[in-house]
């Protein structure tokens, strides 16, 4: 099979499961009295590519790689003037993921590049938008840990995949 072949393939696949996606979404909004078309777009581009898991390892490279270039624009512009916590956050909580890693309050504030009690404020309006939760160690109470919900993580898979992507039009 050629390799323009193989690309005919996907898309169709893609298609079916794009449809496939469409009818479920539809379905369940029309149970739930839900619009939000970001939810749906986002839903739709990410829960449609599960046959593209081999692009995890280019996703964690475009995660680390926009995570490393906003650590490295502080050297050369103050960082309070570029500062976006919260991406911070959601990238660090996408590599760790992708990497299987357990992420604590702590080192999620570090992350952040900001202020512990400004990091604490960031994860609580995530908290509140859904995007990620906060779990309790088992083994230690006074330490907690920090993940993204599937919500959190579809949507920022869909952004990954539009990164890579981009003719595939906007995700909102």
């Amino acid at each position: 099979m050629s390799k323009g072949q193989d690309a005919a393939s996907v898309l169709l696949q893609l298609a079916k499961n794009i449809t496939g996606v469409a009818d479920s979404l539809n379905d369940d909004d029309a149970l739930n009295g839900s619009n939000d078309s970001s939810d749906a777009e986002a839903g739709l581009i990410t829960n449609s590519l599960a046959m593209f898991e081999q692009y995890e390892p280019r996703m964690l490279w475009l995660a680390e790689a926009e995570y490393a270039a906003r650590r490295a624009r502080s050297k050369f512009i103050d960082s309070d003037i570029l500062g976006e916590p919260a991406w911070d956050i959601l990238l660090d909580l996408s590599i760790q993921r992708m990497k299987g890693k357990r992420v604590s309050v702590t080192s999620l504030c570090i992350a952040s590049a900001v202020p512990a009690t400004t990091g604490l404020r960031w994860i609580a309006q995530l908290r509140d938008q859904g995007l990620l939760e906060r779990r309790d160690s088992e083994a230690d109470k006074r330490k907690s840990f920090v993940q993204l919900t599937e919500a959190g993580w579809r949507k920022m898979r869909a952004y990954f995949f539009h990164q890579m992507n981009p003719s595939l039009g906007n995700v909102r």
